[in-house]
């Protein structure tokens, strides 16, 4: 089992060839990537996994992968995404806010009902959750949480934090890495032809475009939603999810900044007659688009819409088409999909890259590793198989619960108000809030990998909130421990919120300095 092949660049490819080629440098790893093909270049929002990946280090505090980090920042062209602004969702004129924190990062006393016991304190003041949390205090004044300490030093001991980028440019720069510092990688620009398979099924090799063939022992097909493998192998099945979302398309548009800063360090998704418009801060420009249903609405009246809520007109977006769903196995033979290619489920909380991180590192750490023959694949693909689906299944539900909401101006928003739209355990829960406040216990369920990313209460809380899809009357402190540790944790809590928003760095300050190099987070 020597020889590795990925078929397809772009964020996906180049993100998987980083991990495998770090973890396996006694294998022959070759990517097929084409000059020819156009980028899709969206995937600008990602979530914070893509960040701690690239900074990874081992049990010694050694970076992971042999790559120059400090130029990250500055040739992937990364801004700091600190949550989500939702606008116009439950209902219009409204407008709540996702934070991407994990309050326990700050609270003094870890106690295991800590986080309970901090939302639960401001259900009982009645505040809303996201705009109550120290991140959300940084994105209304458009700061970060690095901080300068009294010799004027960057100080990053609380910094934790999703990002915005530029998809393209992260390949273009994983790939000088690579190319620069991994000599078990290999290069093909060229397209596929074909592929030929064994007796047992297993693909042999990959045909090229220009007839030249290459033997593979293990394939990764990261041919995004074209799937040009896997979709070719026997027993293969694709799970549609267009019964739970809607969304099957987009435009997408760069639009300049009014001046040299960057304006916000969040993301705005806001509700429109039939999906929601997004707007990304990058270093140099917005990426904006409108995700929608073209069952709904036709390509021209989409744009009509996305054009009057921003302002223009006479504009010419690239559009994008997609299936949502997911591959009822991501792995069959000796073909392994990974992202797109793996599954989609539009690009709402940007689980895309999320995906492919978390795939990856089940791949180059817990499977991958102990496989050394043909009849190991039979076994360890069943893992993958069973964790991709149940990763898979958990955003898909905490992804359509965002569309359970007040509004039924139009028929894309009236369909969420049916309950046979949610899974059964999302139905269940949605019954259970009415009569109880959420749990973590509610977000959990058994995994084989330690790396497969779940869904949690942190994540839920305040999108639950903001669409009122909770009993909020059922407020009452559940907590065993005494009152004094919970008011000792709100007091230190709220300090520590007016002292970060005070010595922090703007947005554009944190900007510069890791454009410079100055620092290293995670």
């Amino acid at each position: 089992m020597k020889n590795y092949v990925i078929v397809g660049g772009g964020s996906t490819g180049y993100l998987l060839l980083l991990g495998l080629a770090d973890a396996f440098p006694d294998k022959n790893i070759t990517m097929i990537d084409s000059s020819k093909l156009p980028s899709m270049g969206v995937g600008e929002s990602v979530t914070g996994t893509v960040l701690e990946y690239i900074n990874r280090v081992d049990g010694f505090g050694k970076p992971e992968f042999n790559i120059d980090r400090k130029r990250f920042w500055k040739d992937c062209k990364v801004t700091f995404k600190l949550g989500i602004i939702y606008k116009d969702w439950y209902e219009k004129g409204h407008t709540y806010a996702n934070p991407i924190e994990d309050p326990l990062f700050y609270l003094p006393n870890k106690h295991e009902n800590a986080l309970q016991d901090f939302y639960l304190e401001r259900l009982k003041k009645k505040i809303p959750i996201g705009t109550s949390m120290i991140f959300s205090h940084l994105m209304k004044s458009n700061r970060v949480d690095i901080l300068r300490d009294d010799q004027n030093l960057l100080d990053t001991t609380f910094h934790m934090s999703a990002i915005h980028l530029d998809a393209i440019a992260l390949r273009d720069y994983l790939h000088e890495q690579i190319k620069l510092n991994y000599n078990n990688v290999s290069f093909v620009d060229s397209t596929i032809k074909d592929f030929t398979q064994g007796e047992d099924g297993m693909v042999e090799n990959i045909h090229l475009s220009s007839g030249k063939k290459l033997d593979c022992d293990l394939v990764f097909d990261c041919t995004g939603f074209k799937r040009l493998i896997i979709s070719k192998l026997d027993g293969y099945k694709f799970n549609n999810t267009s019964k739970e979302l809607l969304v099957n398309s987009s435009i997408v548009m760069p639009l300049p900044y009014a001046d040299t800063k960057v304006p916000c360090n969040y993301t705005l998704a806001q509700a429109m007659s039939n999906g929601w418009l997004f707007k990304v801060p990058g270093q140099q420009r917005w990426g904006t688009g409108y995700n929608y249903c073209s069952d709904l609405i036709s390509d021209d009246e989409a744009l009509r819409e996305y054009e009057e809520v921003m302002g223009l007109e006479n504009t010419s977006p690239k559009k994008i088409a997609y299936e949502t769903g997911y591959n009822n196995e991501s792995w069959l033979e000796n073909v392994i999909s990974v992202g797109p290619s793996s599954s989609f489920l539009e690009p709402l909380e940007a689980t895309s890259l999320h995906t492919v991180i978390c795939q990856t590192l089940m791949l180059t750490k817990e499977i991958l590793p102990y496989m050394e023959t043909k009849e190991d694949i039979i076994g360890l693909r069943e893992i993958y198989n069973l964790d991709c689906k149940v990763m898979i299944q958990d955003f898909l539900n905490f992804i359509c619960a965002h569309y359970k909401t007040n509004r039924q101006d139009s028929e894309f928003w009236r369909y969420y108000q049916r309950p046979e739209v949610y899974t059964e355990r999302t139905q269940h829960l949605f019954k259970l809030w009415k009569h109880r406040l959420p749990i973590p216990a509610d977000f959990e369920f058994s995994t084989s990998t330690y790396y497969l990313n779940r869904t949690s209460l942190m994540l839920w809380m305040p999108v639950l909130d903001g669409l009122n899809l909770f009993n909020k009357d059922k407020y009452r402190i559940v907590s065993h421990y005494a009152k004094k540790i919970r008011d000792h944790n709100s007091r230190d809590y709220k300090a520590m919120c007016s002292d970060i928003v005070e010595f922090s760095l703007t947005h554009n300050e944190a900007i510069e300095a890791m454009n410079r190099g100055d620092m290293i987070i995670w």
